[in-house]
């Protein structure tokens, strides 16, 4: 069976045959499942990509579950996106000052609008950030105290270049650290450093454990 008969443009002029199980272009177009026009249809058949029928050289004509076979693989593509972050009404109100939407990585930029600059003195949870990676999600109640220490003390150094925090009541730090813990799984937070990884309840131990 050839591809592409010669002669094959439209089907304007084409019968009907549903009793045979063909449909002219027009009428799949106006199925439900069917997201293109009968026009489209007709091109991507007359150029040889559309699976298609000719009846004594007359068509295209199409059955529906070829064709609908071949949109569904061929013309349908799905594109995951990216989570949207839970708004959390438990964040505090940010102070006036912000950080840059192109400082931030891609996987926390829905929060550009809450994050701040380090130093502050109010409790918050803070984000490590090396090039385009969170790399640490940590918790303090001090964050301009307890971001320098991931620099300067051995046993808990990490190599970050910048860091990020929002606010947070304190009695919510522990839920958002985890929340946010389990949706980035940054790597120190999953694989440690040079110590054993501090983790905040039984069940995000036991999720980072799986994620080792």
């Amino acid at each position: 069976m050839n591809n592409k008969p010669p002669g094959v443009e439209s089907c304007e002029s084409c019968p009907t045959l549903p009793g045979f199980g063909f449909y002219i272009a027009e009428e799949i177009a106006e199925k439900p499942w069917c997201p293109i026009a009968a026009e489209r249809l007709l091109e991507l058949a007359t150029t040889g990509y559309a699976p298609f029928h000719t009846i004594d050289g007359a068509g295209p004509y199409f059955r529906q579950d070829s064709i609908r076979s071949w949109i569904k693989n061929n013309l349908i593509e799905e594109f995951i996106g990216l989570a949207l972050h839970v708004q959390m009404p438990l964040l505090l109100a940010p102070p006036d000052y912000g950080v840059p939407m192109a400082e931030v990585p891609l996987s926390i930029r829905s929060l550009a609008e809450r994050l701040c600059r380090v130093p502050t003195s109010l409790p918050g949870v803070y984000f490590l950030c090396r090039d385009d990676d969170v790399v640490y999600v940590g918790q303090s109640t001090n964050v301009s105290a307890r971001v320098p220490q991931h620099a300067k003390l051995t046993y808990d150094f990490k190599r970050f270049d910048r860091a990020m925090w929002m606010p947070v009541d304190r009695e919510n730090l522990d839920a958002v650290e985890m929340r946010y813990i389990k949706l980035l799984m940054p790597q120190y937070n999953v694989m440690g450093t040079g110590r054993k990884t501090r983790v905040i309840d039984p069940e995000l131990r036991a999720y980072c454990a799986k994620r080792q």
